[in-house]
């Protein structure tokens, strides 16, 4: 019961923290790090301090209360669909304005591709070595369907990171 309610606190802690990031996110906002004092100061619903497994357990309610959108007192399967639709949301649009904050050389809000080719070059470089596996400096069809079926990756989160 007690881990129960610890690990449901806890993705109620992390939700908060998501949508933290996805309103600063959206409010473009440079920095998208969670604010972590304002997390706890909205779990600590007396104000003192501390929190309690019954302030992490009311949390955990309220984010229950939030996904139960016909208020029948259950998860339905698209209720639960939802909640992870809203949270890949939120993931996405903290990963997109990171790409936009580590690529955008002009900081006019924009990629163009000039700045993906720039963010790009060294790590594009090294990604076409890993493909050329006999170093002919073109990647065949053989060596790229190698990749793919050892479970290799264009590179660490997705075609643009």
């Amino acid at each position: 019961m007690t881990y129960g309610i610890f690990t449901t606190s806890l993705a109620a802690i992390f939700t908060l923290g998501l949508s933290q990031g996805a309103v600063a996110a959206s409010q473009g906002k440079a920095s998208l790090t969670i604010d972590h004092a304002a997390i706890f100061a909205q779990l600590d619903t007396d104000g003192n301090g501390l929190l309690t497994q019954a302030e992490l357990a009311k949390a955990a309610q309220l984010r229950f209360k939030n996904a139960d959108s016909d208020k029948d007192g259950f998860l339905s399967q698209t209720e639960v669909g939802n909640q992870m639709i809203h949270s890949m949301q939120r993931r996405i649009a903290r990963k997109s304005a990171k790409m936009i904050e580590r690529r955008d050389i002009d900081k006019d809000g924009k990629i163009s591709l000039e700045e993906m080719q720039a963010a790009s070059g060294k790590r594009g470089s090294k990604m076409f070595a890993r493909l050329d596996k006999n170093e002919d400096g073109a990647v065949s069809a053989e060596e790229f369907e190698k990749m793919r079926r050892q479970g290799g990756k264009f590179h660490r989160g997705g075609f643009f990171n």
